[in-house]
């Protein structure tokens, strides 16, 4: 069965590009048969690759696959080496022949389809010395490369220079060429040369097609398994990226053939030039791209740029509204009972019901982003605060909500309900207290408490608040006797207490949030 990631692969390429199934199976690993009838499964359930990507595994393979059998996997193999020496003695027997006499001599054994007995006939036998030129369609691959010879910037750090690696593009249609400079040739180099290629074209492509080094490619070897930033650029600017087969560079002939072109016109003169910084070579390199690009082809009576914006450029997709936010470290962690991991020295909660659970982490400049079966489940701003926690209230378990300290102004929403004077009390526990103060915290939920112990009324916790405030007594034990006792409600009590005013005593908006500093929310 393909995996999540593999399905959810499928429809996307599907959706976002013209790719045969046979291109799509190479992507994702599996064969174009497999990739038909998953495509036909997708259509017929209405699915969507979001939909495929925000669906947790379990349910998706419930609703794709309710009766799915345990298949056999042991198939009687064919003998090629056989299969060759008959081909090559008798120009009538094909490999469709082949296949169909090896099904009928292992008839009721577990065998090799066609499409099967095809691919795996491709990979016992080598290529052949024979090229296709292909029709590349406007707006759809573009072709990205590191050339082979390399240019020096001169820095105070670095007497004799520093090597800067170029980076060579072409866009499929028009062969459009875009060449940048980067100190080295790791992820961060080819996607931030990947993301200049698409600023100065004015958009991106379906596809984007490297080689397959190991700045890019985890595992060469089907299934591919890209870098994670890789992807996560891929998702960023909605482009594909498929690298070529392995030890086949005529998969991007495009590039090799512009190769020589680009060394004879421009990288040969790089070693006689002396540039001081990275930003006035890659401006020598534009300049250089924009003359390329404007120069008429050898056989052809247009240039690049003619083609391109008659070809490539209606067809590239939108630019992303901002620069890809480079992933600095990915994790692979299990959350813990506190429902947290632990990053960079600092921990990060995550919402409760993910406790326990693995979770993918991915740690960019300024933020940590945790996603859990491929769904974003939590998003905080990055500290740097060893030991520190950050966390969200609304992911809190309701009986942890307790321990959260929380500002004024919660416990003033609370108290709203019954008026001026029990905001007032709230307000004074955390008179001269910080902005979260686990001493007013505490008081205030005691206040809470002993209402809900009491049972009062809406007006009657009020009528406390007013008689606490009164006699200057605000503290929760004074407000629990009060409550106890029903002192409130004596009018004895009540006609004897003096009424003073005096410039120094407070009035009555001495708390509000509106009163200046005093009234400012914690």
């Amino acid at each position: 069965m393909l995996t999540k990631n593999q399905r959810w692969k499928i429809a996307w390429l599907s959706e976002t590009t013209g790719l045969s199934n046979e291109a799509i199976a190479r992507t994702v690993g599996c064969s174009k048969e497999t990739v038909r009838t998953t495509k036909a499964l997708i259509t017929e359930l209405g699915l969507t690759s979001t939909k495929i990507e925000m669906t947790p595994t379990d349910e998706l393979n419930a609703e794709m696959f309710p009766n799915y059998p345990y298949r056999n996997t042991n198939k009687v193999l064919p003998d090629f080496v056989e299969l060759d020496k008959k081909m090559a003695d008798d120009d009538t027997y094909t490999i469709f022949k082949g296949w169909t006499i090896y099904k009928k001599q292992n008839e009721g054994k577990n065998v090799l389809e066609l499409s099967q007995y095809y691919a795996r006939y491709r990979k016992h036998r080598k290529a052949s010395g024979l090229s296709y030129r292909k029709d590349e369609k406007p707006g759809e691959n573009m072709y990205i490369d590191y050339a082979g010879k390399t240019g020096r910037v001169f820095t105070k750090k670095l007497g004799n220079g520093e090597v800067a690696n170029i980076f060579v593009s072409n866009i499929g249609k028009s062969q459009r060429i875009f060449m940048y400079a980067t100190p080295g040739q790791t992820t961060r180099d080819w996607l931030e040369a990947t993301e200049e290629t698409y600023i100065y074209h004015g958009g991106v492509p379906n596809v984007t097609i490297p080689d397959n080094p190991k700045a890019i490619v985890v595992n060469a070897v089907k299934p591919k398994v890209l870098q994670v930033n890789i992807e996560e650029f891929g998702k960023h600017y909605n482009v594909a990226f498929i690298p070529t087969r392995t030890y086949k560079p005529k998969d991007k002939g495009v590039t090799e053939g512009t190769n020589p072109f680009i060394y004879s016109r421009v990288l040969s003169d790089l070693r006689e030039m002396k540039f001081f910084s990275f930003k006035e070579l890659n401006a020598h390199l534009r300049e250089k791209s924009d003359e390329l690009n404007n120069m008429k082809f050898q056989k052809f009576s247009v240039s690049r740029n003619d083609l391109f914006y008659k070809w490539d450029q209606p067809a590239l997709g939108p630019l992303a509204k901002t620069r890809y936010p480079f992933i600095e470290t990915y994790q692979r962690l299990s959350t813990r009972n506190e429902y947290d991991v632990l990053v960079d020295e600092h921990f990060y909660g995550v919402p409760h019901q993910y406790r326990n659970k693995m979770v993918d982490v991915h740690l960019t400049k300024d933020e940590v982003l945790i996603y859990y079966d491929m769904i974003l489940i939590a998003k905080h701003k990055r500290s740097f605060v060893t030991k520190g926690i950050t966390r969200k209230s609304e992911h809190l378990h309701p009986s942890h909500d307790w321990f959260e300290d929380k500002p004024l102004a919660f416990f003033w929403g609370w108290a709203e309900q019954f008026g001026s004077a029990a905001q007032q009390v709230m307000a004074i526990q955390f008179e001269s207290k910080r902005e979260r103060s686990y001493e007013a915290n505490r008081a205030c939920r005691d206040i809470q408490e002993y209402y809900l112990k009491f049972g009062l009324s809406s007006e009657a916790f009020e009528q406390v608040c007013q008689f606490a405030i009164s006699y200057h007594q605000t503290s929760p034990s004074y407000i629990h006797n009060i409550m106890k006792s029903k002192i409130y409600l004596d009018e004895e009590v009540l006609g004897l207490h003096p009424q003073i005013n005096h410039e120094n005593l407070r009035g009555s908006n001495y708390y509000s949030l509106d009163n200046g500093d005093q009234g400012n929310v914690h």
